[in-house]
């Protein structure tokens, strides 16, 4: 779309919001007009967790904000990213979206992981599994135990992080999760050439790559 096609769409866009009635299509208009407004990701997702927080739209609001914070961490800016995924986790709470929440707690986690607070980390991971477990959240579940496997991993507590792998493997098996399966074949793998059994790891390696 070049420039002019495009400021003639958001022009179009404000006249109907201003004769609109419905604050949810109001708000779907904002946001249509905000993606048509930046290029830059940050500035769209800071709008869109505007625009919903004017409107009292929490749920948008929270993902804008969990999609903010994952930008942040693959940039690298810790600080930034779990203050983000503070705000998506109280107002996830407020709307009672256990789902996000555990989310969000995975995230949490994630970043003490990263910054070596291991403690932390492993209390927030706990957390996820607890609230996944509780809602039934079959890949959130197995997202935990990833998460949590490869931490102990990490810090070299081999057995514990197996068993978790393999509790991840067996959800994603069930719920039909191929690339889930592949991942965690590979990282059972990847234990048990740390355990010194050769051929149990390439084993799991081959089916990692059917």
């Amino acid at each position: 779309m070049g420039l002019f096609s495009q400021t003639q769409r958001i022009d179009s866009l404000k006249l109907i919001l201003q004769n609109c009635k419905s604050e949810s299509t109001k708000l779907l208009l904002e946001m249509e007009i905000e993606s048509l407004k930046y290029n830059n990701r940050i500035a769209y997702w800071d709008s869109i967790s505007n625009c919903a927080h004017r409107a009292s739209f929490f749920r948008v609001e929270a993902k804008a904000k969990s999609k903010l914070g994952e930008i942040y961490v693959k940039e690298g800016n810790n600080y930034e990213a779990i203050e983000l995924f503070r705000q998506c986790l109280v107002l996830s709470k407020k709307i009672g979206d256990k789902k996000e929440v555990a989310n969000c707690l995975i995230n949490i986690g994630g970043i003490y992981d990263d910054q070596g607070d291991i403690p932390k980390a492993i209390d927030y991971y706990n957390q996820s599994i607890k609230l996944n477990e509780s809602i039934n959240d079959k890949a959130g579940l197995a997202s935990s135990y990833i998460n949590l496997g490869l931490l102990y991993y990490n810090q070299n507590e081999k057995k514990a992080s197996l068993e978790l792998f393999e509790k991840s493997l067996k959800i994603r098996q069930d719920i039909g999760d191929q690339y889930g399966v592949s991942v965690a074949l590979n990282n059972i793998g990847g234990v048990y050439e740390d355990l010194g059994d050769s051929a149990k790891a390439l084993s799991y390696y081959n089916k990692s790559l059917k």
